[in-house]
């Protein structure tokens, strides 16, 4: 039985073992992350944006299709974004900092 190289590189009918296993939620974790809220979900009107004890964020409304629909920079701990122009779907929320970028998704309604 092969096993692979330490490079990882596969050999003919060889197999593989899992050493380790990380879980990282987003590839991102810790209190930052956890502490940005996106609400009230599903939405209508006004949108609020609590980035918890951050300075500062970029906020950026995408499309299923990937468009950027919305951006406003954020200051302060909660935001409020004006979502009235959105047609009804849902969209991706993007919060981003110089250390992180996490995305909610929201339904418009």
């Amino acid at each position: 039985m092969n096993m692979p190289d330490f490079d990882g590189k596969f050999t003919s009918h060889g197999i593989s073992s899992i050493r380790s296993l990380t879980y990282m939620p987003n590839a991102i974790y810790g209190k930052e992350y956890t502490a940005v809220k996106v609400y009230p979900n599903p939405a209508s009107g006004i949108l609020n944006v609590d980035i918890g004890n951050l300075k500062r964020a970029v906020l950026k409304i995408f499309n299923i299709q990937g468009q950027l629909v919305h951006s406003k920079n954020l200051a302060g701990r909660v935001s409020e974004i004006d979502i009235n122009s959105l047609q009804v779907a849902l969209y991706y929320v993007q919060i981003e900092t110089d250390d992180f970028k996490v995305v909610r998704k929201l339904v418009k309604e």
